[in-house]
Parts: structure tokens; C-alpha cells; sequence
């Protein structure tokens, strides 16, 4: 059994209330979701076990809460609340398989969300999460490899390289790429030295040029390896993630 450590986030809508901030009216709901005691376990592909806490102020004692628990396998039977109470609830977790776990708070009656707390769940190896962004005007592409090893990683962007191998994060960053022209973009990640498959994502580029245009679709690539455990990345890629594969050709 290995314990390992990593870094929780809670994303909140305008509505939630993030931890530690000042000067919120109180009679709002809030939601807070923490973790502890997460290790992998078990023989060749490891799983997860976590325990999951949710608290839920809030003034109105009638109000009641859904709490979605989903992202992984071995979520069965399933550990979700419908029609929580406020309070503090508990989920102790085991047998998760790697991928991103989610857990959503939101009112039972109006579905507003109060919180929306993602982590990457792995056990086994490196994950790489990457982005399209318009910034300026312009569109360029995140790419954030994340690992506590000592790989190096080469990053192609249309079956071209882009510079020299990057080393892994174990905590918030990125490497920016671009600009890029609006449209479909590849990008495959892999490991120096390695017969791994890489990590492989389609990027959809928006056009920048349109004040109104967001951001791509957020993707985390996968490989055959499994993934390893890591968050944080999230609050810059923001959204949810979607597992992808691209398969490469001659």
C-alpha cells in the first residue's frame, strides 16, 4: 500500500463560497469538499481509496442538496446523495480507477451548484492535461504534464516538435504554445527514452478573433500507462476534462 499526497481543489459557481473568503452573506449555502487518507493499493494496476468529506452550511433548515459523486470506475454501487441535509457527510472510497473524480454540490429544488471539486485519480504514472485559450486575440495551447518522476517529456504540436524536452510539474503550471490559427490541432506528449505510447488530444482552437469566443475543449490525453495522481492544473485548464485519443498514422 502506498499513501500518497496531492492537492485538493474546490472549483465554486458565482453562488458557492470559496473557503476563506471574507464579507459573504452568511444566509447563502455553502459547500466545502476536503479529502484525507488517500493511497493506492493492490497489485499491477493499483486503485484509489479516499475519503471524501462534504460540508454544507447553510440558514435554511428545509433546504436539501444533491451530491454527485461520478468520473471513476469502481463508483458502484453508486455513493451519491439525493435530498442531503445540511451538515457534514462522508464518503470513504476504495477500488477507484484512474481518472478524473468529480464531486458536484447542488440545491435538490433549483439545481443551483454550490461546488465543484475535481482531482485526478492515478496510481501508476505520469498524466498530461492540455488546453486551447484565446489570449489577445489570439489562440494558443496549454500543455501540462504532470508527474512526480524524473521523465522528460517531448511535446509535438501537428506531428512537429516544439522545443527542447520539458520536465514534469508536481504542482500549478503549464507550458504555453502558439499562437495557433482557429481549427482542429494535434498534440502528442511522450516520454524521452521511452516506448510508452504517448499521450495523444485533439485541440480545437476557437477564433480568437471574435471578442466573444471562449476557450477549446479542455482535454486530459491517455496513454496505456496509468495515471498518476495530481490536481491543480484544473483551476488554469478550468472546466471539465475529457478523456480523448487520437490515434496516430504513418
Amino acid at each position: 500500500m502506498r499513501r500518497i499526497q496531492r492537492l485538493a481543489l474546490v472549483i465554486v459557481t458565482a453562488t458557492a463560497v470559496v473557503l476563506g473568503t471574507a464579507g459573504v452573506a452568511s444566509a447563502e449555502p455553502q459547500a466545502v469538499v476536503e479529502y484525507d487518507n488517500q493511497f493506492c493499493e493492490g497489485s499491477g494496476v493499483e486503485t484509489t481509496t479516499i475519503d471524501l468529506f462534504v460540508t454544507i452550511t447553510n440558514d435554511a433548515a428545509e433546504d436539501t442538496f444533491d451530491i454527485v459523486i461520478s468520473g471513476v470506475t469502481g463508483l458502484d454501487p453508486d455513493p451519491s446523495l439525493v435530498g442531503a441535509s445540511g451538515g457534514s457527510h462522508e464518503f470513504n472510497l476504495s477500488g477507484l480507477g484512474d481518472g478524473l473524480l468529480t464531486v458536484v454540490v447542488t440545491h435538490a429544488v433549483t439545481d443551483v451548484e454550490y461546488a465543484r471539486w475535481e482531482l485526478v485519480l492515478g496510481c501508476n504514472g505520469p498524466t498530461v492535461l492540455a488546453e486551447a485559450v484565446c489570449v489577445d486575440g489570439e489562440g494558443f495551447i496549454l500543455v501540462a504534464p504532470f508527474y512526480d518522476g524524473k521523465e522528460s517529456f517531448d511535446i509535438a504540436i501537428d506531428e512537429l516538435l516544439v522545443g527542447d524536452a520539458v520536465s514534469a510539474f508536481t504542482s500549478l503550471d503549464h507550458y504555453t504554445y502558439g499562437p495557433y490559427a482557429a481549427g482542429p490541432h494535434t498534440v502528442d506528449v511522450m516520454i524521452v527514452d521511452s516506448d510508452a505510447e504517448p499521450w495523444a488530444f485533439n485541440i480545437e482552437v476557437a477564433d480568437c478573433s471574435d471578442a466573444g469566443s471562449g476557450a477549446g475543449i479542455p482535454t486530459v490525453g491517455s496513454n496505456t500507462s496509468p495515471l498518476v495522481a495530481t490536481a491543480g492544473a484544473l483551476i488554469l485548464l478550468g472546466g471539465a476534462l475529457v478523456l480523448v485519443r487520437r490515434t496516430r498514422t504513418a
